[in-house]
């Protein structure tokens, strides 16, 4: 009997730890290899990432002086359009009561009747300039400061369109702010987190837009010299929405609207006790060189001045253009810029 047969359990056990042996010595080479593998993967990544730091950064040095060069530019225009914007940033302002807007809305309206009357620019019945709300109630406390502002920026635009000395005022309608209506008014929170009413929010925005419309009947001069003092303005910042110019006359010119000069010029006769004789005792060269004395009594025609050659229709343009007024309607906007925000 062999010593398998005598002992099965003892040889069964050998067996089983043989093969579980040989089972985990394969697991563990396999992980082993494995471990190596990340180890030789991260020892790699880590010599490529030090020479990364040893290396200059792309782009190359030229490349790189160009891009910074561009950056240098852009941040400098970006510069000037700030520097020009906070030119029209609202200053600070004292607090304003209903009472005191009532009285500079009263004040601006007598200023503006009293230089429209002046310059002879007919105004529209009834008009306080776009103010016409404030003419019986006052304003909500939190909407006056705006309201001043918009007030100010009115009469500034008034009074240049009085400069320009248009014809008439036909209309200026303002149109209704958020801050009127209480719309802005929200959302600054109390210690418990509550809003605290009739405390205007703080908006994200930079600027808010108050929108106008203004509609004058002038000439085509006036309408020109008006829109020049608009957008060249250093005081108020005003952004034009929309423009629109009609002219006066709706049907087209015809030969009864021109209005051609007469020639007042006049012949000067001879022996015109009214004209002294420019030519008197002045002898001019003959034909063959002597000297012949001009007689008084014989005027030289100078020649016609040369004629320009229109056609018919191009002539009347000509006498009437210019005379007839102009129907201007303006949309726009005042860009009220917000002063910076106080740091405590």
């Amino acid at each position: 009997m062999s010593w398998i047969q005598e002992n099965k359990f003892v040889a069964g056990l050998a067996g089983i730890t043989a093969v579980m042996g040989g089972i985990i010595l394969y697991i563990g080479n396999s992980q082993s290899n494995e471990y190596e593998e990340k180890i030789a993967e991260y020892q790699r990544l880590a010599d490529e990432f030090r020479n990364l730091q040893k290396s200059k950064p792309f782009p190359s040095k030229n490349n790189l002086q160009v891009r910074e060069e561009g950056i240098a530019m852009y941040e400098g225009v970006i510069n000037d359009v700030g520097n020009t914007f906070r030119g029209f940033q609202v200053g600070e302002t004292e607090e304003l009561s209903p009472s005191q807007f009532g009285k500079l809305r009263v004040k601006m309206d007598k200023e503006l009747r009293e230089s429209y009357n002046k310059a002879g620019i007919a105004l529209p019945e009834d008009t306080a300039f776009g103010f016409e709300k404030y003419k019986s109630s006052l304003p909500k406390p939190q909407a006056t400061k705006m309201l001043k502002y918009e007030l100010d920026a009115a009469q500034w635009l008034l009074t240049q369109l009085t400069a320009a000395k248009p014809a008439e005022l036909k209309s200026i309608l303002r149109h209704p702010l958020d801050v009127e209506a209480g719309k802005a008014v929200t959302a600054v929170k109390s210690r418990r987190g509550g809003a605290r009413k009739g405390v205007p929010a703080q908006s994200s925005k930079a600027y808010k837009l108050m929108p106008m419309e203004l509609a004058f009947t002038g000439s085509e001069s006036s309408v020109r010299e008006f829109l020049q003092s608009m957008v060249n303005s250093k005081e108020y910042f005003f952004s034009i929405r929309a423009l629109r110019i009609r002219n006066e006359k709706e049907t087209p010119p015809s030969v009864k609207d021109a209005n051609f000069p007469t020639n007042r010029g006049s012949a000067v006769l001879a022996g015109d006790d009214n004209e002294e004789d420019p030519f008197a005792g002045i002898s001019l060269p003959g034909p063959d060189g002597d000297e012949v004395e001009i007689d008084p009594n014989v005027r030289a025609v100078p020649d016609p001045a040369p004629q320009l050659k229109t056609t018919k229709g191009d002539r009347i343009l000509m006498q009437i253009l210019g005379d007839e007024k102009i129907h201007v309607f303006i949309r726009f906007d005042v860009v009220y810029i917000q002063e910076k925000a106080k740091t405590k």
